[in-house]
């Protein structure tokens, strides 16, 4: 999300920057604020902060002396606020009624349901006593305990016995969310093999367009999820990759996703390709601008930017074969 501020101003706009209010103890707050005191020594001082104290109103009020032309979400904390503001505004952006969908990682495989797309299966468990009953009736040997919501792997944990799932949950439910809440159930799923990849997209008025594909290359670090090999970037597509981008792209249309950048991971299987989760903001893991135009000739947050500012060249990029 730190890339949008040179972006923005290279497109002679004025950045205005909002670091949304949380709740909760300073023990529960101290990740989003040693992220946010990072991210605050990265931007420039072209760059004008508005205060949110967590009153809308206030907020609202801040923003009057500016003519706004889009809101964007730099990261996951940024979603339901830019939702918000952008309907409170009048501006396009993605409608807050979908807000959760785009978080909440049970709620979007549910969506998958509803509209008859491969999803995984999985449930929100609350107790230990939770995990043990649908350990029995999930009926497989491996399973992923995770956080509702968040980013980055938090609290991922892959589980090879009944004793490591009630483990798991155990050290989850006794330990704060990627946005500093106390977890109030955590997602138990039934754990999807095959090769993972990142579908970045950016969509203007619902229409859809892949911006970069990644593999990922991760290493198993026993339960505790994984660590990061590397990503490499798919120069051209293979066998299975059209059908993983079409379901992509019904994935999209599921969750409601309607303007600006989604981070989708996917594991391509045996039997097709299915949604692990995705998330409606830029991909992070500080591929440097000049790298990625290299690649791509483009990179994400500049493309995000014409999808709310630059219709024709969001429509001719659109339609132009991956490179």
């Amino acid at each position: 999300g730190l890339f949008y501020e040179q972006d923005i101003l290279d497109r002679g706009y004025q950045p205005l920057v909002i670091y949304p209010h949380i709740e909760g103890s300073k023990e529960d707050k101290a990740f989003y604020e040693n992220v946010r005191a990072v991210c605050r020594r990265r931007l420039s001082d072209k760059s004008i902060l508005i205060p949110d104290d967590g009153n809308f109103a206030h907020l609202l009020e801040a923003l009057k002396p500016y003519d706004i032309a889009c809101v964007l979400a730099g990261s996951e904390m940024g979603v339901v606020l830019a939702d918000q503001l952008a309907h409170a505004l009048g501006l396009p952006g993605n409608p807050p009624s979908s807000s959760q969908l785009h978080l909440n990682k049970d709620l979007m495989q549910d969506a998958l349901r509803r509209h008859n797309l491969r999803s995984i299966r999985g449930k929100v468990v609350r107790s230990v006593q939770e995990v043990r009953d649908y350990w029995k009736e999930l009926n497989v040997s491996h399973v992923v305990i995770k956080q509702v919501a968040g980013a980055a792997t938090m609290g991922l944990h892959f589980c090879d016995s009944l004793e490591e799932a009630e483990a798991a949950a155990k050290q989850e439910l006794e330990t704060c969310d990627y946005f500093g809440k106390r977890a109030d159930g955590l997602i138990m799923q039934e754990r999807i093999e095959g090769t993972e990849y990142i579908v970045n997209t950016v969509s203007r008025n619902g229409v859809h367009r892949v911006t970069d594909i990644w593999v990922y290359d991760k290493i198993r670090r026993g339960q505790s999820g994984n660590a990061y090999n590397y990503a490499r970037i798919l120069r051209k597509p293979e066998a299975g990759h059209a059908e993983m981008i079409e379901y992509a792209y019904q994935v999209l249309d599921a969750l409601d996703f309607r303007y600006g950048p989604s981070h989708g991971e996917y594991m391509l299987t045996k039997t097709g390709p299915v949604l692990i989760e995705v998330g409606a903001r830029p991909m992070g893991g500080h591929f440097e601008k000049p790298l990625l135009d290299r690649l791509l000739g483009h990179h994400l947050t500049d493309v995000s930017l014409d999808s709310y500012l630059e219709p024709e060249a969001f429509e001719r990029e659109r339609c132009s074969p991956y490179r």
